[in-house]
């Protein structure tokens, strides 16, 4: 993958934050900032084994998250991070 794909799925996922904020129902928006947080850190995990540049912490910062994963990655048999 390169820049312009990283960039784009960080796209992706800020603006379904975005709608997150936007939802009325509180349990909903939950719901979706969990599922962005978890794909993002799956995503993060996967792109970190497929390039060694890959900048896990700068991805986040695009996205508006944290990056502590809500659980632990591993790929491989190796924790990811």
């Amino acid at each position: 993958m390169t820049r312009r794909d990283y960039i784009a799925i960080a796209n992706l996922l800020s603006n379904q934050l975005v709608m997150a904020d936007r939802a009325r129902d509180e349990a909903f928006a939950n719901g979706i900032r969990f599922t962005v947080t978890e794909m993002a850190h799956g995503f993060a995990a996967h792109a970190k084994t497929d390039n060694d540049k890959f900048d896990i912490d700068r991805f986040f910062d695009a996205i508006g998250i944290s990056p502590e994963p809500l659980v632990g990655y591993t790929l491989g048999g190796k924790e990811v991070r």
